[in-house]
């Protein structure tokens, strides 16, 4: 855009390299849309502005007009540019005004100049749109692949350390005045067979015992790897906790869970000890609650291959 001395629009000068566009009968057709008025007021107070909707010949586009020297340049797209996108814009049209010393006058062979480098801008944003665009995917890629990792533990495939907390607090909330208890699971004597068997046979290991705790017959129920050879169970919904619930939950996990994990023709013993805290008496706070079973669990290691349920102190 060009204005004169009165700062009435002179002349215009539209590109489109993606189709051609309908030829305007007039600047007023550019200015007849519900964003003229902001643009007015940039063109009378020479500034830039920047429009997320902008009509032209019944066409929606994002825009920008920058003031250069007595005149503007005026971009518009079709897309809908992130944030990103928008600076990069606003970078390459501030650059193609700095390539230049002085406003041009109005000839032949700098109107076409002008043209060409106008057009040369717009692939400019173009192949940066596009580089965007890719990069975005890329982004998203890794953050579905981050969030799987967070949600499930690599080795077992059960709900990892990053989530278990948060799995816990929302099925809390759908069960908000049922009891709930939590098993700290900790295996017996694994570090021999790490040390003696190797980490590959340890992982054979870690990932049998995980398929046979997904084999509990609890519902609702969270299974989870907390760390290391310590897994956690946590069962909610209960409308009642008392010695002869745990003393079946504890027959119950030994049923499924217990007897030697066979690898490569060798049977690995396995026995665990295990610790219970209940959500709703001990406490409702869940980290807390996870705390505790960890302390009855470390009871129950006293003996092993038994379980203990946190008791209150005092």
């Amino acid at each position: 855009m060009r204005l004169d001395t009165k700062g009435i629009i002179e002349h215009t000068y539209f590109l489109n390299c993606h189709k051609e566009m309908k030829r305007l009968n007039s600047i007023h057709s550019i200015l007849a849309n519900q964003t003229s008025k902001q643009l007015h007021q940039a063109l009378s107070t020479h500034t830039a502005t920047t429009f997320d909707d902008f009509l032209i010949n019944g066409v929606h586009f994002f825009a920008m007009v920058v003031p250069f020297g007595n005149q503007y340049l005026f971009f518009a797209t079709e897309s809908r540019p992130d944030k990103i996108t928008r600076e990069s814009y606003k970078h390459l049209l501030q650059s193609l005004i700095d390539s230049y010393d002085d406003p041009f006058e109005e000839d032949e062979d700098t109107t076409k100049f002008y043209y060409e480098s106008m057009q040369k801008l717009n692939n400019d944003l173009m192949n940066k749109t596009r580089e965007v665009e890719r990069l975005n995917k890329k982004l998203n890629r890794a953050n579905r692949l981050l969030n799987n990792r967070l949600v499930k533990d690599p080795l077992t495939g059960l709900v990892s350390r990053y989530q278990y907390a948060d799995e816990m607090a929302l099925m809390t909330k759908e069960h908000t005045d049922k009891f709930g208890i939590f098993c700290f699971i900790d295996i017996d004597d694994f570090k021999p067979v790490n040390d003696t068997y190797g980490h590959k046979t340890g992982d054979v290991y870690l990932k049998t015992f995980a398929d046979r705790l997904r084999t509990l017959p609890f519902d609702p129920s969270i299974i989870m790897r907390i760390a290391g050879d310590e897994f956690g169970v946590f069962i909610g919904g209960l409308d009642a906790v008392d010695t002869s619930l745990t003393e079946s939950l504890w027959e119950t996990i030994t049923d499924h869970v217990s007897g030697p994990i066979s690898i490569e023709g060798h049977d690995h013993p396995l026995s665990f000890s295990l610790g219970m805290a209940v959500y709703n008496d001990h406490t409702k706070d869940i980290h807390e609650l996870i705390d505790m079973a960890d302390k009855a669990m470390y009871k129950a290691k006293e003996t092993g291959n038994t379980y203990s349920v946190y008791k209150k102190e005092g």
